[in-house]
């Protein structure tokens, strides 16, 4: 008697999307008003992308919201294709997922981790453009 072998699905519980000036693309032009705005602060010290604080350490940019400043992260994640991070490459993005034997991710945004802005209206339009 020969029993079938079932293959357990690999999840990935925390994977992250990297926003870019793209992602706002998608906020209408009745409320570019409250469009984030990249504001490069320094370039990228090798040196901070170790250790416990190499997440926002190594975040050369900011997003300007209002009148608030986020860290941003414009550095390209070691191992992931080009774009496979910010999912301006979807497609990159599922073929890196298959070299890893990943089948789902769960997705978080990254910017939107402690994010406090100035209006309800400034977050509708941030949110409505993330989805």
């Amino acid at each position: 008697m020969t029993f079938g072998v079932t293959r357990m699905r690999t999840i990935d519980a925390d994977s992250h999307i990297f926003e870019s000036q793209e992602t706002w693309n998608y906020i209408p032009r009745s409320q570019e008003a409250h469009k984030p705005v990249l504001v490069m602060t320094e370039g990228i010290n090798e040196s901070k992308l170790q250790g416990a604080g190499a997440n926002v350490l190594a975040r050369p940019a900011r997003w300007l919201i209002g009148s608030r400043a986020f860290p941003a992260l414009v550095v390209t994640a070691a191992g992931y294709p080009e774009g496979a991070q910010t999912l301006a490459d979807p497609e990159g993005r599922i073929q890196h997922m298959d070299e890893l034997g990943i089948d789902v991710q769960v997705i978080y945004p990254t910017l939107f981790f402690g994010l406090n802005v100035d209006s309800p209206a400034t977050e509708l339009a941030l949110v409505e453009a993330y989805h």
